[in-house]
């Protein structure tokens, strides 16, 4: 592959790594403001996922197009993860043809292993399994039964093995799961 293939390849991904995170990165604002069950964050949300179609159509073609995941030695870092956030956005029977690749990557150093390990978890959630490295969390809202406003809860997906976590997690440059706990408010 030539370096101008390489550039234009990193430039398009540029472009989709931004416009994945645009709508994301304004939801706490605006579910602050408005609620997490407004017309506001509807609003979001459908925005997102019309960007989020156009950004799979973007990843899938340079994929085909290169045989292989966009990784450090095409576009280097940060690039490098812009086709794994739109991947792990995308539905589950793209999450489930692209899994395979997502490890090779992380294994030969094209990708961030803690990243593929998140999109293996996300993969085992979506199928009701319990997931390896606790990265995934659900969020749940209710009442403040004092204020009556809205609040988000967060807990932890389900995690097969608890013992285990802590050396999984840092086997892939994971933080430990009390901390990554106490930086994201996770109740359980």
């Amino acid at each position: 592959m030539s370096e101008n293939d390489k550039s234009e390849i990193k430039t398009e991904l540029n472009s989709v790594f931004k416009t994945d995170q645009k709508y994301r990165r304004m939801l706490q604002d605006t579910v602050d403001k408005y609620g997490w069950n407004s017309p506001q964050i509807e609003d979001l949300w459908k925005r997102q996922n019309k960007l989020d179609s156009v950004n799979l159509i973007k990843v899938l073609k340079i994929i085909k197009k290169i045989n292989t995941y966009p990784g450090d030695s095409i576009v280097g870092y940060p690039t490098r993860k812009a086709a794994f956030f739109v991947l792990q956005h995308a539905p589950n029977t793209i999450q489930d043809k692209y899994l395979p690749m997502i490890i090779k990557a992380a294994k030969n150093g094209q990708l961030d292993e803690d990243l593929a390990a998140m999109y293996h978890d996300r993969y085992l959630m979506h199928r009701g399994l319990p997931q390896i490295y606790g990265s995934q969390f659900l969020i749940k809202t209710e009442k403040d039964s004092i204020t009556g406003k809205e609040k988000k809860i967060f807990e932890f997906y389900k995690i097969k093995d608890t013992s285990k976590v802590d050396s999984l997690r840092r086997m892939v440059g994971m933080i430990p799961l009390e901390d990554y706990k106490r930086i994201n408010n996770i109740q359980n």
